[in-house]
């Protein structure tokens, strides 16, 4: 997948119907230096090819050429995209800056009342390992003690993040082989 990082174009992928949620200003700071803001339907291509990195090892194993690649790619975030809107109308998918206004990554939250619910956390792969996951992860876990929430995610048992969500205070409540809920209790 060398060439993911070359823009193409994308059929609509959902991007259209982002929440404007009155809590959310058009660009908020965050601890360590970040920003985010809503998804507009300009990020596309970032994001699309955000989500390709994190592929990028399985599909360098697959015997298909690039183009078969990308058709897998581009089908598979748009998938991704239409369930994530589709189970979570009033879920936050924000892009992540850096001070510069550069796109960095993505977060995407859901709040269910009692339970914000983390969907998905991407840092781009050159910039991981910095910090960036744990701003936003404490950024998340701020907002959800404010208001008096637990925090729950999904992550893969062997995702190296598993080791940062312990570090914040998540405990695994369920799970099987391969993925595991993790909750962590809001602090008051």
């Amino acid at each position: 997948m060398e060439s993911v990082g070359v823009a193409r174009p994308l059929r609509a992928s959902g991007l259209t119907a982002i929440p404007k949620l009155a809590t959310v200003a058009s660009r908020i700071a965050i601890d360590g230096g970040l920003f985010v803001r809503h998804a507009t339907p300009s990020d596309t291509l970032f994001l699309r090819d955000l989500y390709a990195s994190t592929r990028a090892a399985e599909l360098a194993m697959l015997a298909w050429d690039n183009e078969m690649k990308w058709r897998f790619v581009d089908h598979q975030f748009h998938a991704q995209d239409v369930d994530y809107r589709g189970r979570h109308p009033n879920g936050e998918f924000l892009v992540v800056e850096d001070a510069d206004g550069t796109s960095i990554g993505r977060i995407y939250v859901s709040d269910l009342g009692d339970e914000l619910r983390v969907l998905d956390v991407i840092v781009h792969e050159r910039l991981r390992s910095r910090g960036y996951g744990t701003a936003l992860m404490r950024w998340v876990l701020a907002r959800a003690d404010v208001a008096g929430q637990l925090v729950s995610l999904h992550v893969e048992r062997a995702n190296p993040a598993f080791r940062l969500y312990e570090r914040l205070g998540f405990e695994a409540v369920s799970g099987n082989d391969l993925h595991l809920r993790m909750e962590r209790r809001p602090i008051s």
